[in-house]
């Protein structure tokens, strides 16, 4: 919420506003929509009366309000990433890709809880999604555990029809499981790549394991790093920061990172990170 403030000549609060002429706001930084964007005197009580402003595009914006000849501005106003979310994050420019380009959405909450694990069908979304994937219009699925009338049977069938997933030895997805780095790392490059070979990249990646040729794809491209041990970390969990990153730094491979490409601004801002 905006609050609007009626003020005299000296900058003092009027309590009461008496004028049949209309006080008109207008967005002229950022994007974004206000409540409204005519005011009248019967709007204020007190000399004070608010409007919604909802941020569409940018983070920070100014309101301009008119009177007649009489314009004011407001203050610099912040948005919010996500509740949880400060430009400190240690991955905020991914994340406020990711959120620009619909990719993720947050909580209903609106929290990002980038801290969370990401489970096998939400990293499918984002990673399907941020790559811009088409996904099947048959979702006929062969795991006995999925569901074909799900939000993800789109993303599941489309995988395990390019053989980006085989599933458990035991014939199931297991859908709602938190994915860990060897498998999020398998799924975002064999989306781009195929006809990989294995080799050791890491102490705990081994040539001859199933994950091998995709975390050391992803390495030579410098879409992940270790940890500062020098592992890898195959069976750790991914959280959403971290998936936030690999799937940008990808984005970025797919597309070409050579020359003023509109996502440059993102990946370069977490090299290094």
């Amino acid at each position: 919420s905006v609050a609007v403030v009626a003020l005299n000549a000296e900058g003092e609060r009027i309590l009461t506003v008496d004028t049949t002429d209309p006080i008109y706001l207008e967005v002229i930084q950022g994007e974004g929509d206000l409540s409204r964007s005519e005011l009248a005197a019967s709007d204020f009580e007190n000399g004070i009366t608010t409007v919604t402003f909802t941020p569409t595009e940018g983070e920070k914006f100014m309101i301009q309000i008119s009177y007649g000849d009489a314009k004011k501005t407001s203050e610099l106003l912040i948005g919010s990433l996500f509740k949880d979310v400060s430009e400190n994050h240690m991955y905020y420019d991914a994340i406020r890709y990711l959120k620009k380009t619909g990719v993720i959405q947050g909580y209903s909450d609106s929290p990002f809880r980038s801290d969370n694990p990401v489970s096998r069908v939400e990293a499918l979304k984002m990673i399907f999604v941020a790559l811009n994937k088409e996904t099947m219009n048959d979702t006929t699925l062969k795991f006995p555990d999925t569901n074909s009338a799900t939000w993800y049977a789109p993303y599941v069938a489309t995988a395990q029809s390019d053989g980006i997933i085989q599933g458990y030895p035991d014939g199931t997805f297991k859908p709602s499981n938190e994915i860990n780095r060897a498998e999020f790392t398998k799924i975002i490059i064999g989306s781009l790549y195929s006809d990989l070979k294995g080799k050791s990249c890491f102490p705990d990646v081994k040539k001859d394991q199933w994950f091998a040729p995709y975390v050391c794809k992803a390495k030579e491209l410098a879409v992940i790093e270790g940890y500062p041990d020098g592992t890898f970390k195959p069976e750790a969990n991914i959280n959403f920061s971290e998936a936030a990153k690999i799937i940008v730094k990808a984005y970025a491979i797919q597309e070409g990172a050579a020359g003023d490409t509109w996502f440059k601004p993102f990946v370069t801002a977490l090299e290094g990170k």
